[in-house]
């Protein structure tokens, strides 16, 4: 006797076995990709591990955004590292959260600000590993004391509390005049930009690089140390940190340069990027030799 098999039978046991058939596939495609994205993620490590590290250490509550123009000038010849410094609250702090990270590698270093401060901090740590420092729009001495160092702590609270009642955008806006100059404040997209850029930082990062700015101390000893090539830049319109603190910084570091931009405020690398390129480009080729 012949047993007569439905139709529908067949053709349900025929579309289980292609979906195996395809689900197999389809996981072994999966894990060849695997393999081939972790293959080109091990080769783009080996070929960034060949190219001279960059730290780049950005001012407070600035972030990528501020050095967007230098990362893309850069990217193809220079391992390039933003840091981020999480909540550290102190610029000591800061520079051993971003040298245990590179702790096994020799590095150029580039700051903006507060990040340029982290940046000495940095040196100090490790004198031996940094063959290059870049410092843009900084100083080098203590907090100040007195009636002065009550109007910046005065000034920098302000901006806390405006950040916790209105926002961090607020904040940003209520700031901005002190960061560029009024030639440069209806440049929309510019604005925007470092509107946008600090309002990505949360109130208790902002908390944390006032506190770190109110405990810094005088990095003069730090300074005269310094024996790799130095580039110094800073906006001659720059009130926040101007142009004569950074002539003293120059006359005391042995091999510096100091770039000095015309009609340009606290934010060198977003006003003029252009400008800092050129001579971030000149300086990276000058710290070459070290490496």
């Amino acid at each position: 006797m012949i047993d007569v098999v439905d139709d529908s039978y067949l053709e349900k046991s025929f579309l289980i076995i292609v979906s195996a058939i395809y689900i197999e596939r389809v996981e072994r495609l999966g894990m060849l990709m695997e393999k081939k994205m972790d293959h080109t993620m091990a080769q783009d490590r080996r070929e960034n591990s060949k190219k001279p590290k960059l730290l780049i250490l950005p001012g407070m509550v600035c972030n990528e955004r501020s050095w967007a123009e230098q990362f893309q000038a850069l990217i193809s010849d220079i391992d390039c590292h933003i840091v981020d410094y999480g909540l550290h609250n102190s610029m000591p702090k800061m520079a051993a959260h971003i040298y245990k990270q590179h702790m096994n590698d020799s590095f150029m270093v580039m700051g903006h600000s507060m990040g340029a401060r982290v940046a000495m901090e940095l040196y100090h740590l490790a004198p031996n590993q940094v063959k290059g420092m870049c410092l843009i729009s900084t100083e080098h001495l203590a907090a100040p004391d007195g009636e002065k160092g009550k109007l910046e702590s005065l000034n920098r609270q302000r901006l806390l509390q405006i950040a916790e009642e209105k926002g961090m955008t607020e904040m940003a806006k209520s700031w901005l005049p002190h960061l560029i100059p009024e030639t440069r404040r209806s440049d929309a997209l510019l604005t925007d930009e470092i509107i946008k850029m600090i309002s990505e930082h949360s109130i208790m990062q902002l908390a944390s690089h006032i506190n770190a700015g109110s405990t810094r101390t005088d990095s003069t000893e730090i300074l005269k140390s310094i024996n790799v090539p130095t580039l110094l830049i800073v906006g001659d319109r720059d009130v926040v940190r101007p142009v004569s603190i950074h002539q003293q910084m120059a006359e005391l570091v042995t091999d510096s340069q100091l770039l000095i931009i015309p009609d340009v405020g606290h934010l060198p690398t977003m006003e003029a990027p252009q400008q800092v390129n050129d001579a971030v480009k000149t300086w990276v080729h000058k710290c070459l030799t070290d490496f």
